[in-house]
């Protein structure tokens, strides 16, 4: 039979039991809401430093206290509902071998798209920067502010071009001159503009060629590299320089399309055809 008398004891132990219980599950909370927080914040500065186009070694530094950040909160979090800290270590380091090999498995038949945070992209039509990767879209800020989400279904369809795999570039500076221009000296004056600008590397060295023989004029191409980061604005600067310079040259001026139009004088009237005798 149940002894009354001892009713009240087993109550307050079960008040501390619970109060117990209560404070376990309190620290483990914040032991796991520190960790996530910890990690969110260190993703979201990650992304910041993509965006900017920091350092890798930054960037793979911010990744290591990330995992480092996230494991301990999850351990401190166990640990505190009575999990010990060695049975803890073990479960992890299995948790990891078992990953790792399922990763290094499964890896060859896991489509990955060829890009990352930060970099600048031409992806179905559409050329922009890489703001965020999700399992099923990817958000591009494209140069003219607009924010688009594209799907990763598609892209993975689709020919893509990732203008961050190389670290230079080359610049294209196309331009047409007159035939009766002076062509020795319209190649000096591009390629004293590529050697000039300090973003030109100086292997590959600038050069010109003629490309083309065109209607309106002789096509000449600079050829000359820079690095990715700078390809856009070195390209917009060597091509307003190229202008200036061209207005100041008296031997070479660019070509405009022309056509040429020939008017036809009408000539003398043709003499009237006889006409045949009318017979009655």
């Amino acid at each position: 039979m149940l002894d009354v008398t001892e009713l009240p004891d087993k109550i307050e132990s079960l008040n501390a039991m619970s109060q117990a219980v209560k404070e376990e599950m309190f620290r483990a909370g914040l032991f796991l809401a520190a960790g996530l927080l910890g990690a969110a914040l260190l993703m979201r500065l990650t992304n910041h430093l993509r965006l900017h186009n920091q350092p890798r070694a930054l960037i793979l530094a911010t990744r290591v206290v990330y995992f480092l950040v996230l494991v301990t909160g999850i351990l401190g979090a166990l640990h505190q509902l009575g999990l010990p800290y060695r049975a803890l270590s073990r479960g992890l380091l299995v948790t990891v071998l078992i990953v790792s090999a399922l990763y290094m498995v499964l890896r060859p038949f896991v489509p990955t798209l060829p890009f990352r945070i930060g970099d600048i992209i031409l992806a179905a039509q559409i050329y922009g920067k890489v703001e965020a990767i999700s399992f099923l879209y990817t958000r591009l800020r494209t140069f003219d502010g607009k924010v688009v989400f594209v799907p990763n279904s598609k892209i993975i369809k689709e020919t893509l071009v990732n203008y961050h795999t190389t670290p230079n570039r080359r610049v294209d500076l196309d331009v047409t001159i007159r035939y009766e221009d002076d062509l020795d000296r319209a190649r000096q004056v591009m390629v004293e503009i590529m050697q000039a600008d300090e973003r030109v590397l100086e292997k590959p060295v600038p050069t010109v060629f003629v490309l083309k023989l065109g209607e309106h004029g002789v096509n000449l191409g600079g050829r000359c590299w820079v690095p990715n980061l700078k390809y856009w604005r070195a390209r917009c600067d060597m091509l307003e320089l190229l202008k200036k310079r061209l207005d100041q040259e008296p031997r070479v001026s660019a070509a405009y399309p022309r056509q040429e139009v020939a008017l036809l004088t009408a000539g003398p009237e043709p003499p009237p055809a006889p006409q045949e005798p009318q017979t009655n």
